[in-house]
């Protein structure tokens, strides 16, 4: 899959934070895959753990904060009536 130049790890300039870079897509296709499978406070944590790999290292605007909310959740459930 062909990057833009605005997420071209080579580049010196930062990544366009309107689109998702690398590790943004990374991050939220991490988190799309297995959002709705995390019914337990262990899968959440699981989730919360894979997605932050990638999501501290995005320039896109709003991932790493994103990521930093989906951790500090700490397991407790995000869709309303979860366990």
């Amino acid at each position: 899959m062909p990057q833009s130049p605005a997420c071209n790890s080579s580049s010196d300039k930062p990544a366009d934070p309107t689109k998702l870079d690398a590790a943004a897509s990374l991050a939220c296709d991490d988190f799309a895959h297995d959002y709705k499978a995390a019914d337990t406070r262990q899968e959440r944590l699981d989730l919360a753990h894979e997605v932050n790999k990638w999501a501290p290292d995005s320039k896109t605007n709003g991932i790493a904060d994103g990521g930093k909310v989906l951790a500090a959740a700490g397991g407790r459930p995000w869709r309303r009536g979860e366990r």
